[in-house]
C-alpha cells in the first residue's frame, strides 16, 4: 500500500495531497517502513478515520475533497 502512495504522490504530489495513513495504531511501524524505503511520502496517524470513512478493510483508497466529503 506506501508502494502505491508513495507512486501516487510522485506522480501527482503537485496536484494532490497524497495522505497514507497508519489504521493498525502503529504509526512508529509505518514511519520505519517509509524511511527503510527511503520513501518521500508522509505517513499520518489514522486513527479515527476507521469510525469517519466506515473503514471496515484495508488497504483502502480514498479520493476526499476538501471539505472532507468522499468524492470516490
Amino acid at each position: 500500500t506506501l508502494t502505491v502512495c508513495e507512486a501516487l504522490h510522485r506522480r501527482y504530489g503537485g496536484k494532490v495531497t497524497v495522505v497514507p495513513l497508519a489504521l493498525g495504531g502503529d504509526l512508529l511501524a509505518a514511519s520505519k517502513q517509509r524511511a527503510e524505503l527511503k520513501y518521500g511520502v508522509p505517513v499520518f496517524d489514522g486513527s479515527g478515520v476507521k469510525e469517519k470513512y466506515a473503514v471496515r478493510s484495508y488497504p483502502q483508497f480514498f479520493v476526499v475533497d476538501p471539505d472532507g466529503g468522499v468524492r470516490w
